[in-house]
C-alpha cells in the first residue's frame, strides 16, 4: 500500500531519486516482516512461553537491521541522497512497527 502512494507522491511532487529508496524500503520491510512471521510460527508451535521475549528481540533486531540498511545505503548513494532515503525509509519503518504491533496482538489473542 505504501509503495504505490510513494510512487504517486514522487510523480506529483516531482521528487528526484525517490524510486531507489522506495524499492529498498519496500523490499527491506517485506523480508523482515516475512521472517518475523516465520520465526513466530516456529516459536508459537514449539515454545509459546518464549513469545514475549520474541516480541522484544524482534523489535531490537529490526532496529539494528534498519540502521545497517541506512548505513549501507549511505555508503552506496552518498550523503546527498540520504534525506530522501531516510524520510522514505522511516515511513515504511513506522508502518512496519504498527503492522507488527497490530498483527501480533491479534494473533496472540487468538492463541
Amino acid at each position: 500500500m505504501l509503495f504505490p502512494v510513494g510512487v504517486l507522491l514522487m510523480n506529483i511532487c516531482d521528487i528526484p531519486g525517490m524510486m531507489a529508496p522506495l524499492i529498498v524500503s519496500a523490499v527491506f520491510m517485506l523480508v523482515v516482516d516475512m521472517a518475523d512471521v516465520a520465526v513466530w510460527r516456529l516459536i508459537a508451535k514449539r515454545a509459546p512461553s518464549y513469545l514475549p521475549t520474541f516480541y522484544t528481540s524482534v523489535s531490537a533486531f529490526r532496529m539494528l537491521l534498519a540502521l545497517a540498511a541506512m548505513f549501507v545505503y549511505y555508503l552506496i548513494a552518498g550523503r546527498g541522497a540520504m534525506l530522501v532515503f531516510f524520510l522514505t525509509f522511516m515511513v515504511f519503518y513506522l508502518a512496519s512497527l504498527i503492522h507488527h504491533a497490530v498483527f501480533f496482538a491479534k494473533v496472540s489473542n487468538k492463541s
